[in-house]
């Protein structure tokens, strides 16, 4: 039985308010993907700060993934999506139709 696909956007506007409209453009495009694939699947939205603060209840790969990026490009990675255990997008928000492939 497969479990429930679980969505994660990793939000950097707490660190750098002008990420906040790529967030935005993120947010936008997945809710818009979903909604034409006739899906109903929890985003959880979790910050950058938070994670280098230990927080946002990320499973072990999940963190490292994310911190792997962070020590490479800063808070320029996010926004990030994780579609389960896996980054599928960071830096710039994906197109509706890159999310529909997903």
């Amino acid at each position: 039985m497969k479990t429930k696909s679980q969505i994660l956007h990793v939000s950097g506007a707490c660190c750098s308010p002008n990420l906040a409209r790529l967030d935005q453009a993120l947010e936008q495009a997945l809710t818009q993907a979903l909604k034409d694939l006739g899906l109903s699947i929890e985003v959880r939205k979790v910050t950058l700060s938070a994670i280098l603060n230990n927080g946002g209840n990320l499973t072990p790969k999940q963190h490292t993934q994310i911190m792997t990026l962070f020590n490479g490009y800063g808070a320029k990675f996010t926004p990030a999506l994780l579609i389960d255990e896996e980054v599928c997008f960071a830096g710039k928000p994906p197109t509706v139709e890159q999310l529909k492939h997903m």
